[in-house]
């Protein structure tokens, strides 16, 4: 038997009611599905204008027991840092950007993946997006399936983290989900 699941939305979400449900499905379907303990998501775009971040995992569950020495942040820590950089806000020298952006290899394995200096240039083409134009999605994603990436396309930021070795093939198929959702919102919007 599975514990009942719980989420939190954030106080402050802003976005259509249809765009919350399904952010909201896609969450939960990655708790409930995948084998995941908890997960944490956010979107916002780049005005900050439109923004919606959850929770999810077991009901009652203490999801973050920290001990002296752990490093935690939030997924509004981690859109901090990301627009500070991509402003040019955290170094001095303005080479810096560009040198963690620049693209430099290919994974031969990977080849919708290449890195520049600490930084993933993830492409997400049309077989992971079908009928829609590719993007490119920059950031990183770390060991435990946490994650941080921009779309410059779409002028997009895309943060969470499932908190789990076993995550770190989730946030790449996630964020397509998350960009299919947000891009169908956008095109309604239009309308």
């Amino acid at each position: 038997m599975t514990s009942p699941l719980a989420t939190t939305p954030a106080h402050d979400n802003h976005v259509p009611d249809d765009v919350d449900a399904r952010l909201t499905g896609l969450l939960e379907n990655l708790v409930a599905q995948h084998g995941v303990h908890h997960a944490n998501l956010a979107v916002t775009s780049g005005d900050g204008r439109q923004r919606w971040s959850a929770a999810a995992g077991p009901a009652g569950a203490d999801d973050h027991p920290l001990r002296p020495g752990d490093l935690f942040s939030t997924t509004g820590d981690l859109l901090t840092f990301q627009r500070a950089l991509l402003d040019g806000e955290l170094f001095s020298d303005a080479r810096s950007l560009a040198l963690l952006t620049e693209r430099r290899n290919r994974l031969r394995n990977i080849p919708i993946l290449r890195y520049g200096l600490g930084t993933m240039f993830f492409k997400v083409g049309r077989l992971m997006s079908p009928g829609r134009r590719p993007v490119t999605l920059v950031g990183h994603s770390g060991a435990t399936g946490t994650w941080l990436f921009h779309c410059p396309e779409l002028d997009l930021h895309l943060v969470g983290t499932v908190d789990q070795t076993k995550g770190q093939a989730i946030p790449f198929r996630f964020m397509a989900r998350c960009l299919g959702v947000w891009r169908t919102s956008g095109q309604r919007s239009r309308r």
